[in-house]
């Protein structure tokens, strides 16, 4: 069953009135099946979306949260509501996710469930007032892998994209944020110490794949984001205490010297005595001592403690979220114009001249707008056929914005007008 939970202010009907139309309030919408059930009973195809107060019209960015849970549980949403007591406020929605557990399907099956729900919340942003150009997601333990996989893998094959509920849509995300995720099994035991076996077959990861890991290594390496890895991943976030007993540290510093060897945005947060948990973002006295790793354009940089403004908090990472959805989009809308005409007399002139625009944007973050101009004239919003009149020579600049700021090159047509529509 949907729930719908809403939240308005009392305040003079007036004033509500006047308000309705601009202000949209809190919102949040619980057990949302993203897919069919399979199997009937699983609960891992379920998210809940938490929206915050916002201007109506006016999209606002999405973190997805899945807990993580060693792949035994079909219940990773839970935990999402805390993200949400703290980034509603900072203008954030939230998406709380389940994927199937271990006992219900094996890899790739979870990674099929994460990207099945980010296509589904992108194709109904529209609905939710959501911007899909500004998609981030984070997971702790075996949720840092879900949300490691997600980014790693935007596009890189219909195998692991998956084919269940909604298809034709991206299912790539804009910021990662990852929690001390597994991200290399066969190395786990042999880093620091941890309580579980890791090569074991009774395993989380070997119950993930299906097989004992170190029996397996083709199947396994599939399941290992470090694979994946590449320049053209959106930027990183990563946690991980050097204390951290049943998820090695070293996963994490594999995963973020991966990225830097590839010149990526990617930040690493070593937080010495944490152990499998991330308490420090209430209590960021517990990471004072903290290494922080920064890799951006080739160059890395390494500081102490809260050295330029690094204190692991919710406002931090709302920040990493913002700076990551203006530089994961670096290309600008592509645009293109079609003129036509009744006739054309010969040498150029078109007779009762109409230009037609189409703007498309290649990460899929939506065109803002779309505006022309005719003789350096003043610029216009397009929104429906040009008609060109008039006699002679006719300049039409003509460029596109996208969600994100960016801005095309203008572009030039020439044509001699000649009559009146």
């Amino acid at each position: 069953m949907v729930g719908l939970i809403t939240s308005l202010a009392t305040a003079p009907a007036a004033a509500q009135n006047s308000e309705a139309a601009a202000t949209l309030p809190e919102t949040t919408i619980t057990n949302i099946a993203f897919t069919p059930p399979v199997p009937a009973n699983t609960q891992g195809n379920r998210l809940d979306l938490f929206l915050p107060e916002r201007a109506a019209g006016k999209p606002v960015p999405l973190l997805i949260w899945t807990s993580g849970s060693a792949w035994t549980s079909d219940t990773g949403k839970t935990g999402a509501s805390t993200w949400a007591n703290q980034l509603r406020p900072l203008g954030f929605a939230v998406a709380g996710v389940s994927i199937r557990s271990s006992s219900q399907v094996k890899f790739p099956g979870q990674l099929h469930d994460i990207k099945a729900a980010i296509r589904w919340l992108r194709h109904n942003a529209d609905e939710y007032g959501l911007d899909p150009s500004r998609f981030a997601i984070a997971g702790n333990s075996s949720g840092g892998w879900t949300a490691t996989m997600a980014g790693v893998t935007g596009g890189v094959s219909e195998e692991l994209e998956g084919t269940t509920g909604v298809t034709g849509v991206s299912s790539r995300v804009q910021a990662v944020v990852d929690f001390y995720g597994p991200t290399n099994f066969q190395l786990m035991d042999y880093q620091e110490r941890s309580i579980i076996v890791h090569d074991s077959p009774t395993s989380p990861e070997s119950q993930l794949i299906g097989c004992a890991i170190q029996t397996c290594p083709e199947l396994t390496q599939r399941a290992n984001p470090v694979n994946y890895v590449s320049a053209d991943d959106p930027p990183f976030l990563i946690f991980h205490g050097t204390a951290d007993n049943l998820v090695p540290h070293g996963q994490s510093r594999i995963l973020y010297e991966a990225m830097r060897a590839n010149c990526h945005d990617a930040t690493f947060h070593s937080v010495p005595g944490a152990g499998h948990a991330h308490s420090y973002l209430g209590n960021t006295s517990q990471a004072q001592n903290q290494t922080v790793f920064k890799s951006l354009d080739c160059a890395e940089t390494i500081t102490q403690g809260f050295t330029g403004g690094t204190e692991p908090n919710y406002a931090y990472i709302a920040d990493f979220l913002h700076r990551a959805f203006v530089s994961g989009e670096v290309d600008a809308p592509v645009t293109t114009a079609k003129l036509t005409s009744d006739a054309i007399t010969g040498q150029g002139w078109y007779v009762k001249a109409v230009v037609s625009l189409t703007a498309e944007d290649g990460w899929g973050s939506g065109v803002a707008t779309t505006e022309y101009r005719v003789n350096n004239g003043k610029w216009t919003t397009y929104n429906r056929p040009v008609k060109v009149d008039g006699n002679g020579e006719r300049l039409f600049e003509y460029r596109s914005i996208d969600r994100n700021g960016n801005v095309e090159e203008t572009k030039v047509l020439t044509f001699r007008a000649v009559g009146k529509h």
